[in-house]
């Protein structure tokens, strides 16, 4: 499976594409040890590779933690505060405290990057964190 990946990741390159690849846990089924036995036949957790030169990474979680250490707040005079996300427009939380209102922020974030990711609408690149440039690998054996 890792060499179909490389090869789709070479192909995608060589179309001036970016990559990014997440890689899931994979199991296989455990042979019978003996007759007398019975853990054979049980799954076990098999620690997933990375295609060479690739660094699995969970994306969507990437991108918010990004976007939430750029978040800017503000503390009005009532005690209550203000918070938004520069790089995305209409992302933004008034709560009582800091944490109600980092919490409201996440929320309203993760509202927002659905309805983004739904419509196809282009994302701001967060760091290196680019969604707009994900490619459709495709299903593997």
């Amino acid at each position: 499976m890792i060499n179909k990946y490389q090869e789709l990741i070479e192909q995608a390159k060589e179309s001036g594409l970016s990559v990014r690849v997440t890689i899931t846990a994979e199991y296989e089924l455990m042979p019978q040890k003996s007759q007398n036995d019975d853990w054979g036949g049980r799954l076990r957790h098999i620690k997933p590779q990375a295609p060479k030169g690739v660094q699995p990474m969970p994306l969507l979680t990437s991108f918010i933690e990004k976007a939430m250490s750029e978040a800017e707040y503000q503390n009005f005079a009532d005690g209550s505060f203000y918070a938004q996300i520069p790089a995305c427009p209409g992302v933004w939380a008034n709560e009582e405290t800091r944490e109600e209102c980092e919490r409201d922020l996440r929320e309203a974030l993760e509202m927002w990057l659905l309805l983004k990711l739904r419509d196809n609408d282009t994302l701001p690149v967060m760091s290196e964190i680019d969604l707009n440039s994900i490619v459709e690998l495709g299903e593997f054996e």
